[in-house]
């Protein structure tokens, strides 16, 4: 039996609004020695997972989604999450700024999804 699950866009927008507060709830007022810890050595520490968030938000999830509406017979640009922890700096950037950059993004992502006509 095969089942499909199809989510109105009215629906997705709805999740990503309560995901975006969602984040700001977790994230916000974290101290350094917080965003700063790792559980392994070879793990991604918060600060690095804030920073991830903002690349796929803007280059991932909105890029790929628009990719797809427009030129849907075109492959997809390849992305490199992986790689931009360490070509991207992320242990260097701001926490509280990268924060804000990523819920910035996520509201723009927000407003494009309830412009689209269909």
């Amino acid at each position: 039996m095969q089942i499909h699950v199809f989510m109105k866009l009215k629906d997705i927008v709805i999740e990503l609004e309560n995901n975006k507060v969602i984040f700001k709830n977790l994230l916000k007022d974290i101290t350094k020695s917080q965003y700063l810890w790792r559980p392994k050595p070879e793990k991604w520490c918060l600060l690095e997972i804030v920073c991830h968030l903002l690349d796929e938000e803007i280059y991932d999830f909105r890029a790929r989604v628009k990719h797809a509406l427009e030129y849907p017979e075109k492959d997809l640009i390849p992305i490199d999450p992986e790689g931009w922890v360490k070509t991207r700096n992320y242990i260097s950037k701001d926490y509280e700024e990268t924060l804000q950059l990523f819920l910035n993004e996520r509201a723009k992502s927000i407003s494009w999804l309830k412009q689209l006509n269909n």
